[in-house]
């Protein structure tokens, strides 16, 4: 649960809901992937469901997570849930790159049936800008009216993953990246990094945990310092020719396919982010602001029917324009 304990508002929001006895039909948990969205959820049904809540505040279990309707975390009914196993904690996952309509309807059959044991049945779709529209579609109905005692929890980056009518039957929760030294603690200890990977990998992150574990086991984490020079002499001026650099730069993360430019641009984003914050002055921050919107734009792009190599010649357009 650490990373859910650093979600300060999102806890406040959820203790809020859990005393006024109305958690909704459904919640979207918006935030950078990792940052504790699924232990929320957890969290979450093991509140609704302790018989012993608060009772973990002398400093067992699970602690203040939300003051005095913290789950105890020891009864068999939040063990089950922690464990994965309980009747009425329901999980659809991806196959493959998508959450499939067939996983929703079986999740819709199984919601059809009476709650198990518990007094609220929590559905969660950990991914699920995952779902191609026709899962998207079918969920759309159980979302206004899911069977009783049940509600949804469903986990974005950001809602504009999601179709529209999907966001608009979901009450938002909204989770900050975790901070760089959170994500390095995480990734030093239940990884065994070595401190200057694990420093570089929790910046690059955006403050996700798979980021940056991703980032760590494939070593891509070498590769920021190449990405950071490139784009130092573009954004300030050093480049003798920004336009041909641009485009050699363009050619080069296209040539190994859409996916390696996909993490070629994710590196860009975490390199960016980091200039933002360290940015003195206002045209500094303008310029990592537009090259981040830039960054967005070239991945959507990449996401659809565009060509790798029209796509980088885009987003480095857009990069030198502003």
């Amino acid at each position: 649960m650490e990373a859910f304990f650093q979600q300060t508002r999102a806890r406040a929001l959820l203790s809020a809901l859990l005393g006024q006895g109305r958690i909704g039909n459904a919640l979207l948990f918006l935030g950078p992937a990792g940052a504790g969205q699924e232990e929320g959820a957890k969290a979450l049904m093991m509140a609704a469901n302790c018989p012993f809540p608060g009772s973990a505040r002398d400093g067992g279990g699970l602690g203040d997570v939300f003051g005095d309707l913290s789950p105890c975390g020891r009864c068999p009914s939040c063990r089950r849930i922690l464990g994965g196993n309980h009747p009425d904690y329901l999980v659809v996952r991806r196959e493959g790159a998508f959450v499939k309509k067939g996983a929703v309807k079986d999740l819709l059959a199984m919601l059809a049936l009476k709650p198990g044991e518990g007094r609220l049945r929590l559905a969660v779709i950990p991914e699920a800008a995952r779902m191609n529209k026709e899962a998207a579609n079918a969920l759309l109905k159980s979302l206004e009216e899911p069977p009783a005692q049940t509600a949804f929890v469903l986990v974005a980056e950001g809602a504009a993953d999601l179709l529209p009518t999907l966001v608009s039957r979901c009450r938002p929760v909204r989770f900050a990246p975790l901070a760089p030294g959170v994500v390095e603690s995480f990734l030093t200890r239940e990884k065994k990094a070595a401190s200057e990977a694990a420093g570089i990998c929790a910046k690059l992150s955006g403050g996700s945990l798979p980021r940056a574990a991703e980032l760590l086991e494939s070593g891509a984490w070498r590769r920021s310092r190449f990405f950071e020079e490139r784009l130092s002499e573009l954004l300030d001026g050093r480049a003798g020719d920004p336009l041909l650099r641009a485009l050699l730069l363009s050619e080069l993360m296209a040539r190994s396919g859409k996916e390696s430019a996909a993490e070629s641009l994710d590196m860009i984003r975490g390199l960016l982010r980091c200039r933002l914050s360290d940015a003195g002055g206002k045209a500094a921050r303008s310029a990592c602001c537009a090259g981040l919107s830039a960054v967005e734009s070239a991945r959507r792009d990449l996401a659809g029917n565009v060509s790798p190599r029209l796509a980088m010649d885009g987003f480095f357009f857009s990069l030198l324009k502003n």
